[in-house]
């Protein structure tokens, strides 16, 4: 069957200024027409139903935005005027005039302070949750319905975040990651109602690590939560 990273992987296809245009100043002012056709699209590639289309489109934002970063960080150039800037071009990554619209929007003093603010927000949340992790191609969701599978019970971030972040030798993958963990198992021996929480304001998993967004975990990427949840790491 079909591999759960090529869906994650055709969805970051979609999102390169093909099916989603890059012009827009965030994923909520994206033309909703456009977001349409990408379910489309990843619908005609996998047989998945609409059960998972909350998810998709979730990873779609974040892999947009994702892109915007990667082509700002190796193709805009803030000491060069906006028309340099056009005139260099980013290697035809994206139609011309979304990489025109880019320039110009970069240059704005909201989109300069949105980054500094962003880039602090990034910096907080590296403390103990980078991105070195031990679940591979599979994504985090993928994993979290794995592991609820074969233990056949609802299994909290906190311990999903141990096991994507212990080596096969069981030490952690990192210092800061072990200190979150011992904090984690600490926590757990002093009241052991703590496992199996989900992240919501008040558990486990979100008293220790900072948030990204309201109703999204720091460090463990998108869970998929609901129906999809229950069958994302089934998809054929």
């Amino acid at each position: 069957g079909l591999k759960k990273c090529k869906l994650t992987n055709f969805i970051g296809t979609l999102v390169k200024g093909k099916e989603m245009s890059l012009a827009a100043q965030n994923w909520s002012k994206a033309p909703k027409l456009e977001k349409e056709k990408l379910w489309d699209s990843v619908q005609a590639f996998v047989n998945i139903d609409e059960s998972y289309k909350r998810w998709v489109l979730r990873s779609a934002s974040k892999k947009w935005k994702d892109f915007k970063v990667v082509l700002k960080r190796k193709y805009y150039k803030v000491d060069l005027s906006r028309a340099r800037n056009i005139l260099n071009g980013c290697d035809n990554r994206i139609p011309i005039g979304q990489w025109e619209w880019l320039v110009k929007h970069l240059r704005t003093e909201k989109a300069k302070e949105k980054f500094e603010r962003n880039k602090a927000t990034r910096a907080s949340q590296l403390e103990g949750c980078n991105g070195t992790h031990t679940a591979g191609s599979r994504s985090f969701a993928v994993v979290l319905d794995q592991m609820e599978m074969v233990e056949g019970r609802e299994i909290g971030c906190a311990k999903l975040y141990m096991v994507t972040h212990t080596k096969n030798n069981g030490y952690p993958v990192n210092q800061q990651s072990g200190v979150k963990m011992d904090d984690i198992k600490k926590r757990i021996r002093e009241d052991p109602s703590l496992i199996g929480e989900e992240a919501r304001d008040v558990d486990l998993y979100s008293s220790i690590f900072p948030k990204e967004k309201k109703g999204r975990p720091s460090g463990l990427g998108l869970l998929v939560g609901g129906v999809a949840s229950e069958r994302l790491a089934q998809v054929e």
